[in-house]
């Protein structure tokens, strides 16, 4: 058996290994042969390719030339997009139950800047009234989370049809607040809003150089819920005051002599609210509804 040394001896002394042409030649031939093969089988996957994409275009052109392609689509679009409709409105009532009702027992309440009236004859208006301040409210809360309730109940025009006087207005609001209880069983504060019928002396202040309208809380000591209701305009009235110092008017209870309860037997966190005076503007309103909106949204969450 030969040592190692022979072995290497042997492989250095021999002569380079070197390929006859006749091999070479084959050689050439057969990978050629084989890179055409493969180069036809490309083309084919290609052609193939290409032929899908056309059939499958000339179908979707006869389609809708033919056999009303168009309106199935169309339908079926429709019935996507109401269903993503349904979806989104089951999504907002399951997750985002309204926290605050916002209503108007006299919805019609609007201002002099708008309406020229007689001294002794308070100005109402269809549009421009006091519901366009709840409106904003409502946004105000929405837009910082809180879920709100706007009812635009036209309380008036339902007592001109029925024939019932202006002093049957809470009868009728007072369905309004029952309705939207039933409905909405995780409602935590209720404001019947207003604005005040005083002087623009006593319903407005100076803050920062802008004329804001004051706020007054309104609770009925007729009330079987006086005392919460009491207890939740005092945190209101406190943390407007200490955030707001003047815009506050502070709380005016409504003792015996006042006819019914303005509602607030029917929720423990029940107040009206009157937001300025006759002879504020609405962007004057504007700005108050912004202020409270704030104050109701720290305050909410102490709420029992």
């Amino acid at each position: 058996m030969p040592t190692d040394k022979e072995i290497l001896d042997l492989i250095k002394n021999t002569s380079e290994l070197r390929p006859s042409n006749n091999f070479l030649s084959k050689s050439k031939k057969v990978l050629k042969v084989k890179a055409e093969k493969i180069n036809q089988r490309r083309r084919i996957r290609r052609n193939a390719k290409f032929g899908i994409i056309f059939s499958m275009s000339l179908a979707i052109v006869l389609w809708f030339s033919f056999f009303n392609g168009s309106q199935s689509v169309l339908s079926t679009y429709n019935s996507i997009l109401s269903s993503l409709s349904q979806n989104e409105k089951l999504t907002t009532t399951t997750n985002t139950d309204p926290s605050v009702l916002i209503y108007h027992t006299h919805n019609q309440e609007s201002f002099t800047p708008y309406i020229k009236t007689d001294t002794s004859i308070e100005p109402f208006h269809t549009e421009k009234n006091i519901t366009l301040v709840g409106e904003k409210l409502a946004n105000f809360l929405n837009q910082k989370g809180v879920n709100s309730i706007h009812d635009k109940t036209d309380i008036t025009k339902e007592l001109e049809i029925e024939g019932a006087g202006y002093g049957n207005a809470y009868d009728s609001s007072r369905k309004v607040v029952t309705d939207a209880l039933n409905q909405n069983k995780d409602i935590k504060l209720i404001l019947d809003l207003h604005r005040d019928n005083l002087e623009r002396r006593n319903t407005t202040v100076e803050l920062n150089s802008i004329e804001i309208p004051r706020i007054s809380f309104v609770v009925s000591g007729n009330s079987y819920y006086y005392e919460k209701n009491l207890k939740v305009a005092t945190l209101l009235h406190e943390k407007l005051e200490s955030k707001y110092p003047g815009v506050s008017r502070g709380i005016i209870t409504k003792g015996g002599d006042t006819p019914g309860s303005y509602n607030q037997d029917l929720h423990e966190h029940s107040l009206l609210l009157n937001i300025g005076g006759v002879e504020n503007t609405l962007e004057e309103e504007y700005k108050s509804a912004e202020i409270i909106a704030e104050v109701i949204v720290e305050v909410l969450d102490d709420l029992e």
